[in-house]
């Protein structure tokens, strides 16, 4: 909340929508006093659900999303709104960003959305070509940040057509707003464009109890897992809807490879041994694995054969903390 009051830009209005929090949330938003508008969700109804009522209460021609555990640098707002009005075909706008730690330590880590995107700028320095290539990150599970990150253009959204949406859903209880409803932007406007401010604009905090990777024990990898799943199976609805777009019918074809993969993931933390055999064996067969790819599911599989699900958290749990190790040596370095 410190971070979104704090910008060089104000915020016009700051929106806090508490889905049954049971920890101190809703004692803390109380030092906020008036700057702040909090709803109270009367049940918990997920994040998808909860996030769509912020949009829905709010009233700004554009809105900016924060999760609950990240930080916003000072500029965002200033960065991101400037760039939307000073080019009205924009009708979202993203922007790089920091993983840091529990403790708010750079953790130095360049994951696969700052490669994707270093790609993109170094592949052109037309934006218009940038926009088509940022839609296809989006529409196609590629690095392009949304999250903590996006802002979008209220005009380009029809509330009520995407609320519909949502109530059609079969688990939108197990859905992350960000990744339905830039897709929902960027097909139903296909004629404007999407934009990205190349520098680090909020810090993504990674901890032990973040919601979307938490494999801390098994019943927690599942929920992980599905509520991944679920989200993804949701944006190929979009895809699939507007299939008379190639970008959608692209876009389709790499969320296909990535249910296969979730389901194989679902089989290997349900212990269902055999079966996740039979997934990795198709997975193979498609030749849709990277090489790389194809040696992490390979262990995979061979640790859920060898000792269970358990085993492969133990094993996770090692690499983590291997690749956390090398990274503060990393940052140690000269």
């Amino acid at each position: 909340m410190r971070s979104a009051l704090s910008q060089t830009r104000p915020p016009d209005e700051v929106i806090v929508v508490n889905d049954c929090s049971t920890d101190r949330t809703g004692r803390a938003l109380t030092e906020f006093g008036n700057s702040i508008r909090v709803i109270n969700q009367p049940t918990n109804q997920g994040a998808l659900r909860a996030a769509l009522r912020g949009l829905t209460e709010s009233s700004g021609q554009v809105v900016s999303f924060l999760d609950g555990d990240d930080l916003w640098h000072p500029q965002k707002l200033e960065r991101c709104v400037g760039l939307m009005d000073a080019d009205p075909s924009l009708v979202l706008v993203s922007h790089q960003h920091t993983r840091i730690d529990a403790a708010g330590r750079d953790l130095g880590i360049r994951d696969e959305t700052h490669q994707n995107i270093d790609a993109i700028i170094a592949k052109t320095n037309r934006e218009e070509q940038r926009s088509e290539l940022y839609k296809q990150s989006i529409l196609e599970k590629r690095g392009y940040w949304l999250g903590s990150a996006y802002s979008i253009r209220r005009t380009a959204l029809d509330l009520t057509a995407f609320q519909g949406w949502v109530d059609s859903l079969p688990h939108p209880e197990d859905v992350y707003l960000d990744l339905v409803l830039a897709p929902w932007i960027v097909l139903s406007n296909p004629d404007l464009a999407v934009g990205l401010v190349d520098a680090p604009l909020f810090d993504y905090r990674i901890h032990a109890n973040n919601s979307c990777n938490d494999y801390r024990d098994v019943e927690r990898a599942l929920r992980s897992i599905r509520r991944a799943y679920n989200t993804t199976l949701a944006a190929n609805d979009l895809n699939r809807r507007f299939a008379h777009l190639e970008i959608a019918r692209n876009g389709a074809l790499a969320h296909d490879r990535a249910i296969a993969h979730y389901e194989l993931l679902l089989d290997l933390y349900g212990n269902r041994r055999l079966r996740s055999i039979r997934r990795l064996t198709e997975l193979l067969a498609s030749r849709s694995l990277t090489v790389r790819q194809t040696l992490t599911e390979l262990v995979r599989v061979t640790a859920v054969v060898a000792g269970g699900p358990e085993l492969l958290l133990r094993l996770k749990s090692r690499v983590v903390n291997a690749r956390s190790r090398l990274n503060q040596l990393r940052q140690l370095m000269p």
